[in-house]
């Protein structure tokens, strides 16, 4: 853990960097939903939402998801299929429909007021929309919001609010739906499956418009005060934000990098000045840089 005047220093270095940058990239991983209460390790979360799994010990959301982690949904037997989906209308429910923008997002959204911006996010869950918008996020693994064909070959996304209620309504047990619920394409009969980046069958063809949105900004920004602000990003796919983010902070002449999380926050010493580490919880850390936005607040609050 950072010491407390090196994590003052860096705090600092950060406000400066946010207020004089001409164009923000956000890096979006889960550590910045977990802050906001939305976390699957937390063990009191997955009791209050899935007590019988629960008690069959299965004691965080990630091992429940470790379970029903399939992928050959259309290859389940009825009966698997309606435990499969027990989970996760609810799940996707839970995540993805019933909290508001958690406030993390809400405070980020404040941060960042009019400097242009673009956002690409690792999770699912649908909160970068909820405090952004949709027009300057780029969601790069799928969206809990949307089913897909579980082959893949048909490019269209379900946007699945309607067949989520209805599966968790009509449910008649708290672990399984019932047979005529399976979301299915109407058309063809297949089975449906989260519009999730699991296996090569993921859809990605609508995003792909964002994902040249996103190079285009970068590209456009690069010789500008350009800040890339990484938050709640970890080593599980490093390769979509925390290296290149790195990598771009390095290569850009006039760029800066902020790297926010729990923990794992160090930076390239390659980065030099270019790179600012705030270690710590990321809700925390967000507030004090609000606080300190605002002219006001106690910034001794570690």
């Amino acid at each position: 853990m950072q010491s407390m005047t090196d994590f003052l220093h860096e705090l600092e270095r950060a406000q400066e960097a946010i207020e004089n940058a001409n164009a923000i990239v956000v890096g979006i991983g889960s550590g910045m939903s977990a802050s906001g209460g939305l976390d699957y390790t937390d063990s009191e979360l997955c009791k209050k939402w899935y007590p019988e799994y629960y008690n069959m010990g299965l004691t965080t959301i990630g091992a429940i998801i470790g379970r029903y982690w399939v992928t050959t949904i259309g290859q389940l037997s009825d009966e698997d299929a309606k435990k499969y989906w027990g989970f996760w209308c609810r799940h996707i429910y839970h995540i993805r429909y019933e909290p508001e923008a958690t406030e993390p997002y809400t405070l980020l959204r404040s941060l960042i007021g009019h400097t242009p911006y673009y956002i690409i996010t690792t999770n699912g869950d649908h909160q970068t929309q909820k405090a952004f918008g949709k027009e300057h996020v780029l969601a790069t693994q799928g969206d809990y919001g949307y089913f897909q064909t579980v082959s893949g070959a048909d490019d269209r996304l379900w946007y699945n609010e309607d067949m989520v209620r209805k599966m968790i309504d009509n449910m008649p047990s708290a672990i399984e739906i019932r047979i005529q619920d399976i979301p299915i394409n109407e058309e063809t009969g297949e089975r449906l499956e989260p519009n999730l980046r699991c296996d090569s069958n993921f859809v990605e063809l609508p995003w792909l418009e964002k994902l040249a949105n996103y190079k285009r900004f970068i590209e456009e920004n690069n010789e500008r005060s350009i800040l890339f602000w990484e938050i709640g990003v970890g080593f599980n796919t490093p390769t979509i934000i925390r290296w290149p983010f790195e990598q771009m902070a390095h290569q850009y002449p006039n760029a800066t990098i902020i790297r926010m999380n729990k923990s794992e926050s160090q930076l390239p010493d390659t980065l030099g000045q270019k790179g600012i580490a705030l270690e710590g919880d990321i809700r925390e850390r967000l507030k004090l840089l609000s606080a300190a936005n605002d002219g006001g607040g106690n910034v001794f609050l570690y």
